[in-house]
């Protein structure tokens, strides 16, 4: 099934379409997400739309999908992929970066406003992970490994399982009584202060 996250339309079916097949929707990990990379005074409208509509836009319209699903099931969980970008400057990411920190209010908000309904909203907030993004980036040059790697405490970039742990941990019991918080997961890259 394939669902385009900036289309209303387009989610509503997709969601029918679980509804059918496997019941209602108790955990939601919305994980799409794209970047436009270069200096912000070349970032054109389109691109600023286009990513902001895809990162930010589309987890609001996701997780209000999965609200009616949930509030019918007594509650829910909602994880938001976030990114360290949301903490922290990187520059030639400006659409990226910003909607990655509009992320920690969203789920905040969410969170406060949906817990009187059962639903929990939490962010993971993975560093650099060796996903199909930083590969791309590392393969183009746009991104040096070694720099990076050099900068996060653990010395090396984090494995996608890792993340996925983390978003297990909040989508299962054990997290129960965690909303509106953010994990960042980045072997230390957020704190190493140079």
């Amino acid at each position: 099934m394939e669902m385009d996250v900036t289309d209303s339309q387009s989610i509503d079916n997709i969601f029918q379409q679980v509804r059918n097949r496997l019941g209602p929707v108790s955990v939601l990990v919305n994980n799409a997400g794209i970047i436009a990379r270069g200096p912000a005074k070349d970032l054109s409208e389109d691109e600023w739309r286009r990513v902001l509509e895809t990162d930010l836009t589309g987890v609001f319209l996701c997780s209000k999908a999965a609200f009616s699903h949930m509030s019918n099931l007594g509650g829910g969980s909602i994880i938001n992929v976030g990114s360290i970008a949301g903490f922290v400057g990187l520059a030639g990411r400006l659409a990226y970066t910003t909607a990655k920190a509009g992320l920690s209010g969203f789920t905040r908000t969410l969170a406060l406003e949906w817990a009187k309904d059962g639903i929990r909203v939490n962010t993971v907030a993975p560093g650099w992970t060796r996903t199909e993004m930083v590969v791309k980036g590392l393969q183009a040059g746009l991104l040096d490994e070694n720099v990076l790697v050099e900068r996060i405490p653990q010395k090396r970039l984090a494995d996608p399982s890792e993340i996925a742990s983390a978003v297990r941990f909040f989508a299962s019991p054990e997290s129960s009584y965690v909303t509106g918080q953010t994990l960042i997961v980045d072997g230390g890259f957020t704190i190493n202060g140079h």
